[in-house]
């Protein structure tokens, strides 16, 4: 399939479609090559690894003066990255073998629901930050097809409008969510508030419990 994870980083580029073709030799509507389990698994395996490592590697590095004080820092938690980038891959790939073994033949389309069903993966490792990327990256995707095709008037500022609802609902939950705000948030309200981030939230959300106190 021609789509990516992220079209910036490239991290995870999945197969190009497998076109008909009278001269191919390989009668499976797959496009990969060889048994489709194994293709799924050595994914899975592979990412898995992968997102273990950097994770690990934040981990231990800073501890690799005293290698036993840096593995007994390593906790359950540390695996979640490697979870989601595992299972993203392997639900990816497993769903579309399905659709190009039961339609017969491979798909562009395919990568929607592929997609959408690999988000589950983000129950191992919930991140606010990364959400709102992908439905960025997803819905300016949208966008420029619904331009193409004339659906939208180009006067309809769509992917302009979707980038600020997109950072209205990260300082939104900067100031009262905070425990699910991406750390740069932190970092880039500091810098617009010149540095009075904190006490702005402490007055926010005294105000938000004042307000539920008498039912509002």
């Amino acid at each position: 399939m021609g789509y990516a994870v992220d079209s910036d980083s490239r991290l995870f580029t999945p197969e190009k479609v497998k076109w008909k073709n009278d001269n191919e030799k390989d009668d499976s509507p797959c496009p990969h090559s060889g048994p489709c389990l194994r293709h799924i698994f050595k994914g899975t395996v592979a990412y898995f690894g992968l997102g273990t490592a950097l994770t690990l590697a934040r981990v231990i590095l800073p501890k690799i003066g005293s290698p036993l004080r840096a593995l007994s820092s390593i906790q359950p938690k540390h695996f979640r990255m490697g979870l989601f980038f595992g299972s993203y891959i392997g639900i990816y790939r497993a769903v579309i073998c399905y659709l190009c073994r039961k339609r017969g033949a491979d798909a562009a389309l395919y990568a929607l629901p592929a997609g959408y069903l690999a988000g589950l993966s983000f129950l191992f490792s919930p991140s606010l930050g990364f959400a709102t990327a992908s439905v960025t990256a997803a819905l300016k995707l949208y966008s420029t097809i619904l331009y193409e095709k004339k659906v939208l008037p180009s006067n309809v500022p769509l992917p302009e409008l979707l980038y600020c609802i997109c950072q209205g609902t990260l300082f939104h939950a900067r100031f009262l969510h905070p425990e699910t705000c991406p750390s740069y948030m932190f970092k880039l309200t500091d810098g617009v508030s010149n540095g009075r981030t904190k006490e702005l939230s402490d007055n926010i959300q005294a105000v938000a419990r004042m307000a539920l106190s008498i039912g509002l």
